[in-house]
C-alpha cells in the first residue's frame, strides 16, 4: 500500500515499523525515544524493542503502548546489528511500508517521520536514508562515514597524535561532502 503525502497529510493509510536495540538502557531515555517515534498521528506504527540485556527488566517499557510495542528479549548481547536484524525480521509480519532503525539516544519532533516518508515517496530510487542529525547544541553530527582504511585504524591505535587524527577523521566522516545529498 502506498500513500500520497500532500501538505503533511496522508491520504491513504501507511504502516511504519521501527526497531530499537536495548542493552541495560536507561528506561527514561527510552521513553523519550518512544514518545518521539509516536509523536505524529499520521501513520499506524509498531515499535520493536529488542533487548540484549542480561535481564528483562526493560520489558515494562512495552506497557507504554501495549498495542503498538513488541518486546523481544534475547537474554544475551547478540550485538547491535544482529539485534536489529531480529527486529527487521519480526517487523515483516506487519507488512510495513517503511522500517526505521532507531538509536536509544535520539529524540525528534512530530514532523520528522512524515518528512522522511514524503521524501522517500517522491524519490522512489532511494532505498536507504539517514536524516540530518544534530547535537543538542545545534552542531551537525557527521554520521556518514567511509570504511576505515587499515592505515587509519593503525594510526589511531598506535599514534594518537591530534593533528593526524583530526585530518583522518575529517576524511573518514566525509566532512568535505555536502550533507544536502
Amino acid at each position: 500500500m502506498r500513500c500520497i503525502v500532500n501538505e503533511k497529510k496522508v491520504i491513504d493509510g501507511m504502516m511504519i515499523t521501527a526497531s530499537l536495540v536495548l542493552y541495560k538502557s536507561n528506561s527514561d531515555a527510552i521513553r523519550d525515544v518512544i514518545r518521539s517515534f509516536f509523536s505524529d498521528t499520521i501513520f499506524e506504527k509498531k515499535l520493536l524493542l529488542i533487548d540484549n540485556s542480561p535481564t528483562d527488566t526493560l520489558r515494562s517499557l512495552q506497557e507504554e503502548r501495549p498495542d503498538d510495542i513488541l518486546y523481544l528479549f534475547n537474554n544475551k548481547n547478540v550485538g547491535f546489528g544482529t539485534a536489529h536484524n531480529i527486529g527487521v525480521r519480526a517487523a515483516q509480519r506487519f507488512n510495513s511500508d517503511f522500517h526505521l532503525i532507531l538509536n536509544p539516544d535520539v529524540e525528534f519532533g512530530p514532523d520528522v517521520i512524515p518528512s522522511m516518508v514524503q521524501y522517500m515517496e517522491q524519490h522512489r530510487d532511494i532505498g536507504l536514508m539517514v536524516p540530518q542529525v544534530y547535537y543538542p547544541d545545534g552542531k551537525r553530527q557527521h554520521l556518514c562515514k567511509l570504511l576505515p582504511r587499515p592505515w587509519d585504524v593503525f594510526l589511531r591505535r598506535f599514534f594518537p597524535v591530534k593533528p593526524c587524527i583530526t585530518r583522518t577523521n575529517e576524511r573518514y566522516e566525509l566532512r568535505f561532502w555536502s550533507y544536502e545529498t
